[in-house]
């Protein structure tokens, strides 16, 4: 038997604890802190866990379905009380053992049952364990592009066109809303064009929502996207955590809610799943249960923890533009406004893992320039080669003149500049088959070389930018007239190039 590998994100929280250094912070698993860096719990379920203690209910084993009220609630939650799918019976619903428990019954199920392709499309980039559990479920794996390279807001173009792709009557999964690890959502209106694209691809979604009330503040609207999706008729599962908005971390408190085309099939997927269910842990607990369904079931109690969701939303809200004027206010030439545009608990920082090395390592922080790519030495001052000063001063001791270079630039330095690129003796150039012009700088290169091929280029006008890649590539080829597309090229698991899956979209 091998060692398997550590967890990534239990090996952050065991650097944490390791570390002596009082400004610590712990970037690990999403559990939320107060300003002490201390557990929070929830003022409304303090007061709902008194409630159940006081009543001494007692230890027997709940269903293999669960608690009926709770699923009944949680239902309710997810769809809004007066849902037609509700009231028209279109809906099996389990208790499980927090959001992962849903997502494996529910890949479990698929795996056994779904009659078109075994294989579940995650974004890319999801959450890291969504692999994990599919792929143990008996799924196979693939991805579907949601990110795009240098752009931080949701990219229409891009997503719809990958999810395009997809083949007919396959799987695919959406984060309702807070999306781990971008924080980046869609609007109502790109829900509803989702909702479409997903029909027309005859293709099954599985829903995770795990940040419910994260997003916006509003349980309601953060619900946005499978609500629509109900209101289109079509058949999806909804995986349901209440480990965040209820800080039920390790009550492990849950759902999974199939919508199907008729109330005939729920039957059926009742009992199935609770064979499932007897054969992985024959019964869900009870006491984070009971907590959940005392909230959800007193109106008075429900509205104290939907302001409670609310202020912590607003919390996280004011640290994202806490974090943003102190970025601006230290001098970093970087735009990040994407910060307080992106929702939820996660965004995309635009560091690379060098510079996120950095901030781990370094014992004694200080002010770091993280702005333009400029080499400095030890103490942070800009560095100049010995070698070009020695060349600097040669050139200004010769007294060159200040006249306009011609157009391609000087002859020299481009059959130099080249020469260098491909080696001397390379065949390239004794053939004569280079034309090298002087550019201003790279930016000026890609320039020059973006608006030649969108001017001669006789095929298709589209670039593919490794994923991720500088971000000024996007602006500079877009600007020359030219569209945008993607191919994988980091593993973020291994820290390196992702050469299977780079081959794969290339080719």
């Amino acid at each position: 038997v091998k060692l398997a590998p550590p967890d990534p994100i239990f090996g952050k929280i065991d650097a944490f604890a390791r570390d002596r250094n009082p400004r610590k912070v712990n970037l690990g698993i999403g559990i939320y802190r107060d300003d002490d860096g201390k557990p929070y719990i929830l003022p409304s379920i303090a007061k709902a866990e008194q409630r159940v203690v006081e009543k001494k209910l007692n230890k027997e084993y709940l269903p293999h379905t669960g608690c009926p009220n709770f699923t009944k609630l949680a239902t309710e939650l997810a769809f809004g009380e007066d849902n037609p799918i509700l009231k028209n019976g279109r809906y099996a619903t389990f208790q499980s053992i927090s959001g992962t428990g849903a997502l494996r019954l529910t890949g479990m199920f698929l795996k056994n049952f779904f009659p078109g392709h075994k294989e579940i499309y995650l974004p890319d980039p999801s959450w890291g364990n969504h692999e994990n559990i599919f792929r143990n479920s008996g799924l196979k794996i693939n991805s579907y592009k949601y990110f795009a390279p240098g752009c931080f807001t949701f990219n229409e173009e891009v997503v719809y066109d990958s999810i395009n792709k997809i083949p007919e009557k396959s799987l695919l999964l959406f984060h309702a809303c807070g999306h781990n690890p971008t924080g980046i959502d869609p609007s109502p209106e790109q829900w509803k064009e989702l909702s479409k694209l997903v029909k027309r691809r005859k293709l099954l979604p599985v829903f995770d929502l795990v940040y419910m009330g994260f997003a916006s503040g509003d349980i309601d609207r953060d619900a946005f996207g499978i609500r629509q999706f109900a209101t289109d008729e079509h058949e999806f599962i909804v995986t349901q955590s209440f480990a965040k908005n209820m800080g039920l971390y390790g009550e492990r408190v849950g759902a999974v809610t199939f919508i199907t085309k008729t109330p005939d099939h729920t039957s059926q997927i009742l009992s199935q799943v609770e064979g499932f269910v007897k054969g992985l842990y024959w019964s869900p607990p009870n006491h984070g249960i009971r907590i959940a369904t005392e909230i959800l079931s007193d109106k008075e109690l429900c509205a104290e923890w939907r302001a409670d969701v609310k202020k912590m939303t607003e919390r996280l809200t004011t640290a994202r533009h806490s974090l943003r004027q102190q970025l601006e206010k230290w001098g970093s030439s970087r735009d990040w406004k994407h910060i307080t545009d992106h929702v939820g608990w996660f965004t995309y920082s635009g560091l690379n893992s060098l510079e996120s090395e950095a901030f781990k390592k370094d014992p004694n922080p200080k002010k770091i320039n993280l702005g333009a790519g400029t080499y400095r030495d030890d103490n942070g001052k800009p560095y100049v080669l010995p070698s070009i000063l020695k060349a600097e001063q040669r050139i200004t001791e010769s007294r060159m003149d200040k006249e306009y270079a011609p157009i391609s630039g000087y002859p020299e330095f481009t059959k130099h500049a080249i020469a260098l690129a491909l080696g001397d003796d390379n065949p390239v150039l004794s053939a004569g088959r280079n034309a090298t012009v002087q550019s201003i700088s790279g930016t000026g290169a890609l320039r020059v070389a973006a608006a030649f091929l969108n001017s001669f280029f006789p095929g298709s006008r589209e670039i593919y930018l490794p994923v991720p890649s500088w971000g000024n590539h996007v602006p500079i080829f877009k600007h020359a007239g030219l569209q945008i597309n993607s191919y994988r090229y980091y593993d973020p698991k291994s820290c390196g190039l992702n050469f299977t899956a780079a081959l794969e979209d290339i080719s």
